[in-house]
């Protein structure tokens, strides 16, 4: 353990980045190849890429998905500088599926780099530093968004480049920061906004507020630059309008049942305005509901406390005359902030989408610097108060338990997901690409994006807020449900024949008579078909051998034609 101590003392910075290595690399095994071995096996991807990526297969072959709602919807749903990052290489032959998950690497990098050069300014003493930086991009990892190929994911590292901007005095990347997030993930880029403004803010009495030329000049290049930057992005969305409105959202399932896909409900029936994911002001350190209430305790805590200690802190410290670092004048800033665009958000819900966009994604991070911040400086002293004593095992003891947790911690990577009949995609991908596809299975979650097959409807994509757009998909999600439960064999043909279905994909239980996936009941609420209703074996079960293209353990493809034929004779 000896000269361990000499070595961090000189390579905190690398320790860091080491451990974003570490973590990256556990991420490319599960993105690339089977779980405990090296044999590569195609078709992870993250959550919600399934959604964000479902029109990119036109990027490679502009033929596919031409006039498919689920395309159209999420392309207009997809930001210009978004839609940029996937079609630059696309344009070199690249696939958008494999820069989804490359991208990660390139964002946790980017996302650790400014976190440490924040720290610094925060506190300038290595190991203080390593601590901020470590703490603050392990909870970005945490928070699994930065492994998300959708607009999410780049608003950690631009936030943190915006801070970086202010604290180090560059108002031209602050305001680029600004515009990049504005013009990819626009939601955050509001608060951020009015933190620039507060920035303005004098303390040294009497208290002020600048308006010199030149902070004049700033803020209007910065509203300039988010307004041009939002406004495509605002217009491409209003298209498929309109957004639902808080008295419309209380009356659908899909918003008032917990386990609902845009659920704003807690476990108990109540609305979680203080914490919970879609609705809360606080961001999520840990599940809101561990513990009943030991979650939102501790999100509070770590929220509030340390960040307005150091605010006040350093407030009086500059009342006093005393020297006292910028950078902790921030954290209140990021708190009123937050709020004020917080309440904004939630008086007019939805027109502003989800509450919780205007604060949370703020307040993790700088909640994360302010924690940093304070154990940083306390281990840092700890350090140094061994050093000067010359007790080196003591150092060099406590330096290596800081590097094991640390490893601990950017040992985790989060799950992706994978279809649950691999064969299934396959025989998918080899269909004709005008084919429209139907049924009630996960496996079409991921048709669009993986096969460039046009999918009648999904509840994965049966996104609430945009109505023109959730009420069709609503409907095409009904008439799902109708054709793979009905036991009448001409209702069956008739609605094949009116929608123009070629194929269907359908879970082999229902065949049998089981009931349809659970999330249909989350869109559909009491119109979901059940087999109290339509008690008999489903009309598609006498096809399932004569008419199969596919017969997976679970998943069962059908000829839509060839089950129109067999009903006419």
């Amino acid at each position: 353990m000896r000269g361990i101590g000499n070595l961090f003392r000189n390579g905190w910075r690398s320790f860091l980045f080491a451990l974003a290595g570490l973590n990256l690399a556990v991420f490319t095994h599960q993105a690339f190849f089977r779980p405990a071995s090296f044999e590569l096996l195609p078709y992870a991807m993250q959550n919600d890429a399934r959604q964000f990526q479902s029109w990119m297969p036109r990027l490679l072959d502009p033929t596919l998905l031409n006039g498919d709602l689920i395309a159209d919807y999420w392309h207009a749903m997809s930001p210009l500088l978004y839609r940029a990052v996937f079609a630059v290489p696309a344009f070199f032959g690249l696939d958008p599926i494999f820069i989804g998950k490359i991208l990660p690497i390139a964002l946790v990098l980017a996302t650790a780099a400014i976190a440490w050069k924040i720290a610094l300014k925060l506190d300038a003493r290595p190991a203080a530093a390593f601590v901020i930086s470590a703490l603050t991009t392990a909870v970005v990892i945490y928070q699994t968004d930065i492994f998300s190929p959708t607009p999410r994911g780049f608003a950690a590292p631009l936030l943190l480049l915006f801070f970086a901007g202010l604290l180090y005095e560059n108002m031209l990347l602050a305001i680029v920061a600004l515009a990049s997030l504005a013009a990819v993930y626009p939601a955050p880029a509001l608060p951020a906004l009015t933190i620039l403004g507060l920035w303005h803010l004098r303390w040294q009495r009497p208290f002020h507020l600048e308006i010199s030329r030149r902070s004049f000049l700033t803020m209007a290049a910065a509203v300039v630059a988010v307004g041009l930057a939002a406004l495509p992005f605002r217009l491409a969305t209003a298209e498929w309008g309109p957004t639902v409105q808080w008295a419309d959202a209380i009356t659908q399932p899909n918003f008032m049942v917990p386990w609902g896909k845009s659920s704003i409900v807690q476990p108990d029936g109540s609305f979680g305005w203080l914490c919970s994911q879609r609705l809360g002001f606080l961001p999520r350190f840990i599940d809101c509901e561990v513990g009943g209430g030991f979650g939102r305790a501790l999100n509070l805590l770590l929220t509030l406390v340390p960040g307005t200690y150091l605010f006040l802190r350093a407030v009086r410290r500059i009342r006093r005359g005393e020297a006292a670092s910028s950078g902790e004048l921030i954290y209140g800033y990021t708190l009123l902030a937050s709020a004020i665009w917080f309440v904004i958000a939630a008086s007019v819900a939805f027109d502003l989408h989800l509450p919780s966009r205007y604060s949370q994604k703020i307040l993790v991070l700088t909640g994360a610097l302010a924690t940093g911040q304070l154990a940083g400086g306390f281990i840092a002293d700890w350090l140094g108060k061994f050093r000067e004593a010359g007790q080196t095992f003591l150092h060099d003891a406590a330096v290596t338990l800081v590097a094991l947790l640390s490893i601990a911690v950017f040992s985790l990577s989060p799950p992706l997901w994978r279809p649950q009949d691999l064969g299934a995609i396959r025989q998918i991908a080899a269909l004709p690409p005008q084919s429209l596809i139907a049924g009630a299975s996960g496996v079409l979650d991921y048709v669009p994006a993986l096969t460039g097959r046009k999918v009648f409807a999904t509840v994965k994509h049966a996104i609430p807020y945009q109505l023109g757009y959730f009420r069709v998909i609503r409907e095409r999600l009904l008439i799902s449900a109708r054709i793979v439960v009905t036991p009448d064999g001409k209702e069956l043909k008739s609605l094949l024949e009116k929608n123009g279905i070629t194929t269907l994909v359908v879970n082999r239980s229902i065949l049998m008579g089981g009931p349809l996936p659970a999330d249909f009941q989350s869109i559909l609420g009491d119109a979901t078909p059940h087999n109290d209703e339509w008690w008999s074996i489903p009309a598609l079960s006498g096809f399932a051998e004569s008419c199969a293209t596919y017969s997976g353990r679970t998943v069962v493809i059908l000829d839509a034609a060839c089950i129109e034929a067999n009903i006419a004779k």
